[in-house]
């Protein structure tokens, strides 16, 4: 009876890593031919898939009165990043936040400097973030935390060689697919991605990606992952001492054949997936990732040549590059090389150095992980004017803006030590399957840390991901025993439950679960107003009302709701007062309706600036919305003053990539100016104020429209201002 209960009991923990296994593999399918997963549902997916299989192995460990955690050379980077990402929307004393991020509370005074002017009793200790925005170090947490709880699930499940094979020919599988699916779509003429049409009809392919550059990352990880497993089983390829002898049973001879063979077949497949992988690298035309697999299987290389007996796996690399060159060009490579030949676009340069700037006013702690798009406007380039940039194109300036000095430290230290600890233990391996999978996590960082200096891979939910799963199979295999079909043996950390540490289990945990519900939270709110640029939906410009309120309560967090409930708010009354106008209906009703609405747009444009402190146009709406309190009796000791901070707010973030800012600004001030007699020296401030902004925005704006640019301000101005010829003649006279 006893027998039977402990069979049944192994048999359902088994049970339960095989699903978990089973669920890793998928999400890690999934997740690139899902666009990458750059859009909510797919990352949310990839989120929730990942926490199952992280449920199930926890369920194990109930079952085992134990707690399991992998001790690997990573646990000291992913905890001291962890703690650094929640350091940074942590509220600290305004003083601390002063010394250590000096714009961070200069960005909270002007906040203050507008938003508390009904308060003159604000208190003056209040506690700050080092990240003015919270909402994407929010989400940065999330990823993260998907990331770090798949690499220590994947690590547990992968605990045989079976399965580190499985997940090896899962990535291969899925490499193959992009490759051949992206082959189809462009000289088909098709060229969609999946039931989405491609802006973009180039000869380049980038299958389910948006970007080739980004299909190009998981094309370098898929054929150094080939490189390095096709190494593998050709060290492992050794016949058994007993040989072909004449002492040698006819089993025993039979049994190595079919060995042998299956070996040759596992070669050929793999050396086929890397071709395949290798073709669709090079006919994405990306320049960068076919610089970073260079420098990728250059490391490779530098690996075997290292140890002496694994150099003859080296014509593997010398094979690969002869099919890949054989068979290239028959299918098309002009185009890739003439993007070789056109190197002379500079704008990714301009980003970085940018983003630099970005980084001088927050050096040390960073603006916060996640907050580079909507910081970097302020930042951004006259010759980027109306582009909206989402990545710096270069992760290492980008990420040294968001964490700052003490972020990159923290990086570089844990890196340091996880690439010392694992070398120093791949050094002591000599099984050559353990030798060449082990070496690959450092043949696939080195390719796409190169690759970040000029593109943004590892801000791909999928390309990351992929990533984790193979530094979590060299990782694996740097423990496994294959003598006798023994599984891997890699370190634990285990807590028995009896322990009082297994209240380690609750920040687990909790953790856990926190992701979990923020992940459902934020999917379901973009679900009902789409505000993100990456997804597949075209943000719509007329969100019903109520869709917007449903956002904001599965997600308080995110400005942008706030900002779009005022946009509709601000509909919605403009036709009231349209309506009550044209039917000249009495105006007490309406004016009562009118200034409720105003209410709730003054509210919902305040939260949005305390939110996101960032973002001219909250400013300058709310400087506009202030100046329609023309009926309150404290409407120029009150509502004016405040207007006015509103749009100086709006000038300091402005940057230089708006030309509607910049003309708005000075439409605001040139309306102020009215408001004082021409004897006043208001007047000639605010009008000087008004034709700054009108100049910057005609420097701005493109040749072909400047003329009816220009138009346009005269046109306004001379509504207040008849008597005024040619106002830019006038204003430079004025000056003088």
């Amino acid at each position: 009876m006893k027998q039977r209960l402990f069979y049944t009991i192994g048999y359902h923990r088994l049970h339960l890593e095989k699903t978990a296994f089973l669920i890793f593999l998928i999400v890690l399918i999934v997740s690139p031919v899902l666009f990458g997963a750059v859009h909510p549902y797919a990352y949310t997916l990839m989120t929730l898939g990942v926490l199952a299989g992280t449920c199930l192995l926890l369920l194990k460990d109930t079952k085992e009165s134990r707690l399991l955690i992998p001790r690997t050379d990573l646990n000291f980077l992913f905890l001291i990043l962890l703690i650094y990402l929640f350091f940074q929307i942590t509220p600290l004393p305004d003083a601390w936040v002063k010394r250590i991020s000096p714009e961070t509370w200069r960005v909270s005074q002007v906040t203050s400097y507008v938003l508390d002017f009904l308060d003159p009793n604000r208190q003056d200790d209040a506690w700050l973030p080092v990240s003015p925005y919270g909402y994407p170090v929010r989400a940065s947490i999330i990823r993260f935390v998907t990331y770090g709880l798949f690499f220590f699930g994947f690590i547990r499940v992968l605990n045989s060689e079976k399965r580190i094979e499985a997940a090896v020919f899962a990535i291969l599988a899925v490499c193959c697919f992009e490759a051949l699916y992206g082959l189809f779509e462009t000289y088909s003429g098709h060229h969609h991605a999946l039931w989405m049409p491609k802006k973009s009809r180039s000869l380049s392919i980038s299958g389910t990606y948006i970007s080739r550059n980004n299909f190009g990352g998981l094309m370098a990880t898929g054929i150094l992952l080939s490189v390095a497993y096709s190494a593998a089983l050709m060290g492992s390829g050794k016949r058994s001492k007993s040989g072909f002898g004449a002492g040698t049973g006819f089993r025993t001879r039979i049994s190595e054949y079919l060995s042998d063979e299956k070996r040759f077949s596992k070669k050929t497949l793999t050396l086929f997936a890397g071709a395949i992988t290798g073709m669709g690298l090079v006919l994405s035309a990306s320049r960068g990732s076919l610089v970073s697999a260079a420098v990728g299987l250059l490391c490779f290389g530098g690996f075997l040549t290292a140890r002496k007996r694994y150099r003859k796996s080296l014509p593997i690399l010398i094979l690969l590059l002869l099919i890949i060159s054989f068979y290239a060009p028959r299918i098309g490579i002009e185009f890739t090389l003439n993007r070789f030949q056109k190197i002379e676009d500079n704008s990714r340069l301009r980003f970085a150095q940018k983003t630099m700037d970005m980084f001088k006013d927050f050096p040390f702690t960073g603006a916060g992980v996640g907050n580079f798009r909507y910081i970097y406007p302020r930042y951004q380039s006259a010759l980027d004017m109306k582009k909206f940039i989402r990545y710096a194109h270069n992760d290492w300036a980008q990420f040294l803006s968001e964490a700052g000095i003490v972020g990159m430290c923290l990086l570089l230290t844990g890196m340091c030590y996880y690439g010392y600890r694992t070398l120093k233990h791949w050094k002591r391996r000599r099984d050559p399957f353990v030798v060449s999978l082990g070496a690959a996590p450092f043949t696939v960082m080195a390719a796409l840390a190169f690759h970040s200096f000029f593109d943004f891979n590892l801000h791909i939910p999928a390309n990351m991901l992929i990533l984790t799963a193979v530094t979590a199979i060299g990782c694996r295999a740097l423990h496994l025993k294959r003598h006798r079909g023994r599984g891997a043996s890699i370190p634990y950390y285990t807590i028995p439950f009896k322990s009082k540490k297994i209240l380690l289990l609750l920040p687990i945990l909790a953790l856990s679960a926190w992701t979990g519900t923020w992940a459902i939270r934020h999917f379901m709110a973009e679900s009902y107003c789409n505000t993100l640029h990456d997804t597949i939906r075209v943000n719509t410009i007329d969100t019903p009302l109520e869709n917007i309120r449903n956002a904001i309560r599965w997600d308080r967090y995110n400005a942008a709701y706030r900002y779009a409930l005022a946009e509709e708010l601000m509909k919605e009354r403009d036709a009231v007062e349209r309506t009550r106008m044209s039917q000249d209906l009495d105006g007490k009703t309406g004016s009562a309706y009118s200034k409720s609405k105003q209410i709730e747009i003054m509210e919902a444009l305040e939260t949005a600036i305390r939110l996101n402190p960032f973002n001219a146009s909250y400013y300058l709406r709310l400087g506009w919305e202030c100046t329609f309190q023309w009926q309150a009796p404290d409407y120029t000791t009150i509502w004016l003053p405040m207007a006015d901070r509103a749009i100086q707010a709006a000038t300091r973030f402005a940057g230089e990539k708006n030309v509607y800012l910049h003309l708005e600004i000075g439409k605001y001030w040139t309306t102020r100016s009215k408001m004082h007699d021409l004897s006043t020296p208001l007047k000639k401030i605010y009008w000087n104020l008004a034709r700054r902004r009108f100049v910057k925005a005609l420097e701005l704006e493109s040749k072909q429209q400047k003329d009816r640019l220009k138009k346009e301000i005269e046109g306004f101005v001379r509504h207040y201002y008849p008597e005024w010829m040619d106002i830019f003649q006038y204003s430079t006279k004025a000056d003088g």
